[in-house]
């Protein structure tokens, strides 16, 4: 692609979230290996090791790049987001950057170099201020109530992975409190961004239609429809609905 193309292209976030263990690193790993080159060697996500099952993998958000639009006009970002309910432990990915930053201890770059880099690229560090007391300062906090907010206001696409299907309702609810705090604090963000539900590792004796995917969303609309009467929270979020003119009877 010319450099000037280079220099007009806007790129689609598409984000992945979910509880660890889900296998959104999986999921990531086939997309960008199943339409490489041949002769490729992309950079991928390292899926988790049965041997510590117990650990998340990856840390804090990494960006892999969708092979198939890298050289489009609208090249397809995949953001790989740190699992949720993983507790304060190191995930395995951090554990591991760690250990070669402390292993090249002896060539690590000065600080006014860092800072160089930082005013180059226009980036800085800012203390979170409403972090305020013990809860909000751990890191279990951030992934669940930060990431997913400043994830959401700049996606395109939200995927939600997840393994058990019973919990469907409860993550329609996260989804529209996501929704409902970039609402309340963007200045800037006239559409929302499209949701997807994977259901991952799903039983292959469950019922061959669902694999179709128009009928699993029929299929999930139906069973969640009355949690807007249903739900405390749901309902609540239809209410300050209701206040504004929208009229909301079934998810």
């Amino acid at each position: 692609m010319p450099y000037h193309d280079r220099l007009q292209r806007y790129p689609a976030l598409v984000s992945f979230v979910g509880q660890t263990g889900a296998g959104k690193s999986s999921l990531i790993r086939l997309l960008v290996e199943l339409y490489s080159p041949d002769q490729a060697s992309p950079q991928v996500q390292v899926v988790g090791s049965s041997r510590r099952a117990d650990l998340p993998t990856s840390g804090d958000v990494h960006l892999y790049a969708d092979l198939k639009t890298s050289q489009t006009k609208q090249p397809i970002l995949y953001a790989d987001c740190e699992d949720f309910d993983g507790g304060e432990r190191e995930p395995s990915g951090v554990s591991l950057k760690n250990k070669k930053r402390e292993a090249n201890s002896e060539y690590q770059r000065t600080n006014s170099f860092a800072r160089n880099i930082r005013r180059q690229h226009h980036t800085s560090e800012r203390e979170i201020l409403w972090a305020t007391d013990t809860v909000k300062k751990i890191c279990e906090y951030h992934v669940r109530h930060l990431y997913p907010r400043l994830i959401y206001t700049f996606s395109d696409v939200i995927v939600f992975v997840m393994k058990n299907p019973r919990v469907v309702e409860s993550i329609v609810e996260q989804l529209l409190r996501w929704a409902a705090d970039a609402l309340e604090t963007s200045s800037n963000q006239p559409v929302l961004p499209h949701a997807i539900i994977v259901l991952n590792a799903y039983d292959n004796t469950s019922d061959p239609e669902l694999w179709d995917a128009n009928n699993s969303t029929i299929n999930l609309m139906e069973r969640v429809s009355r949690a807007v009467h249903q739900s405390h929270n749901i309902r609540k979020c239809a209410e300050s609905w209701k206040q504004k003119g929208r009229q909301i009877e079934s998810v």
